[in-house]
């Protein structure tokens, strides 16, 4: 067998190996038991269940209703209800609404703008490994130059050899540098949001990929906890409870300007339409959870991957840059190999940097946040 077969079918193998290994990773759990619907049926079945077009439905009702049970409504005049209005119904209304701006405008606007710094610092971590690797890159390409060029003073090289790896030399070279000025940009970026001196050099390498354990992972009982007490639902209960109250109160009033049966529909209808909203913002929960979950278990199994498959190109690359030496492959085989491990290097330092992220969104999502997916 001649070595370019030889490093062919390794790579190959290594290939068929991996691929193997992902097939394992997203064989579809409980594919026997899943059930099959037609195209028909799901439209049918969004169409059925679908909260946002109830909501809009009941919202249409509401707004000519919201201003006839308002206490400056025709109906109302300015007789005992809009007393009682203004003193019992109205300072639980504002509440649920000022808690549900607090909410958006303070307390999820920390929390999205602290997941925004975390993405600025791993993104520069990202920029740094891949400079590292594109310096690692770099300096391969100029030991195959070497190579090269001993060889063609030896004679067991073409002058061919080394114009490929000269033009391999300086590709390796503009790739470095275009890495470099990419992270230098960043880090101005990085630098003025710190409000540090702009031309600070400095690096993120505290860094380390520690894989969440499964039991932080189980979607069931954090959907459980979260749809009870996640903070983003707290406005919308508070609502509920204002609206109940509110209805409550209309049951035992005694205006005769006001339509007793005609305002408890009207609070009928809006704690229905706080309900679906609040059944809305729980099943945005357990999306989320089930989706977090997911991805996190897939990142982990792809950074398991992707290291696995970096130790072994760089074994392949070693053992292609011995077999080059001894003229038992060609200069093409080598470079083909360092620049598979490039890349394997990039999408390891990727799929991490995903991870990192995704894990402090998870955690920020735990404690109360909500993002727009």
């Amino acid at each position: 067998m001649n070595t370019n077969t030889r490093i062919k079918n390794l790579t190959k193998g290594l290939a068929v190996t991996a691929a193997a290994l992902i097939l394992l990773q997203i064989a579809p759990v409980g594919a026997a038991d899943e059930k099959a619907l037609t195209i028909a049926q799901v439209v049918q079945t969004s169409a059925a269940n679908d909260l946002s077009q109830q909501i809009t439905d009941l919202e249409k009702g509401l707004k000519n209703q919201r201003a006839a049970y308002s206490p400056t409504g025709a109906s109302l005049g300015a007789g005992p209800w809009a007393v009682t209005y203004a003193m019992s119904i109205a300072p639980l209304l504002q509440s649920a609404s000022s808690k549900a701006t607090d909410y958006q405008e303070t307390v999820n606007k920390n929390f999205q703008n602290e997941y925004g710094y975390y993405g600025n610092a791993y993104t520069l971590w990202l920029a740094g490994q891949n400079l590292q690797y594109q310096l690692a890159n770099y300096n391969q390409s100029a030991n195959e130059k070497e190579m090269a060029q001993q060889k063609l003073d030896q004679g067991t090289a073409s002058q061919n050899d080394m114009l490929k790896a000269e033009i391999s030399f300086n590709k390796a070279k503009a790739d470095y540098l275009k890495t470099d000025g990419d992270y230098q940009s960043l880090l101005y970026k990085i630098n003025q949001t710190m409000g540090a001196p702009l031309s600070q050099q400095f690096g993120v390498n505290d860094v380390s990929v520690v894989f969440l354990p499964e039991s932080e992972l189980q979607a069931e009982p954090l959907i459980s906890d979260l749809q009870k007490n996640h903070t983003s639902l707290e406005a919308i209960r508070q609502l509920i409870y204002a609206y109940e109250h509110a209805y409550e109160i209309a049951d035992g009033q005694t205006d005769i300007r006001v339509p007793v049966e005609g305002i408890k529909g009207y609070y009928t209808r809006e704690i229905e339409e706080a309900n679906l909203k609040l059944k809305q913002a729980q099943n945005g929960i357990e999306l989320a959870i089930r989706v977090y979950t997911n991805q996190l278990r897939s990142l982990q199994a792809r950074i398991q991957l992707d290291q696995e498959a970096v130790e072994k190109m760089d074994r392949v690359y070693d053992n292609a840059t011995k077999l080059y030496e001894v003229g038992m492959s060609t200069f093409d085989d080598m470079e083909k190999v360092r620049l598979s491990l490039v890349q394997l290097q990039l999408q390891l330092a990727q799929d991490q940097k995903d991870y990192l992220l995704l894990t402090e969104k998870f955690r920020l999502f735990k404690l109360g946040a909500t993002f727009a997916e």
